[in-house]
């Protein structure tokens, strides 16, 4: 009977993050590079960090980084 038949059709791909925030409440842990949504059509590559490592008082998960400083250099 044509009612039972079931067609075993792939779960369609989960939306990318709008943030690193997003991405960690929605369960993303690893410290690394995210594809994010950043506007309707465009998706950028963006390292997030996830575990809080290094961030004093700012603590938890889900931070952007923009910009990183050695604090060797003199410009």
């Amino acid at each position: 009977m044509i009612e039972n038949l079931k067609c075993p059709c792939p779960e369609p791909p989960p939306e990318p993050p709008v943030s690193c925030k997003h991405g960690f409440e929605d369960g993303a842990k690893a410290n690394k590079d995210y594809m994010l949504q950043v506007d309707e059509i465009t998706k950028l590559p963006v390292y997030c960090n996830m575990d809080g490592a290094g961030l004093g008082d700012c603590g938890g998960g889900g931070w952007t980084l923009v910009m990183k400083i050695n604090g060797t250099k003199v410009v």
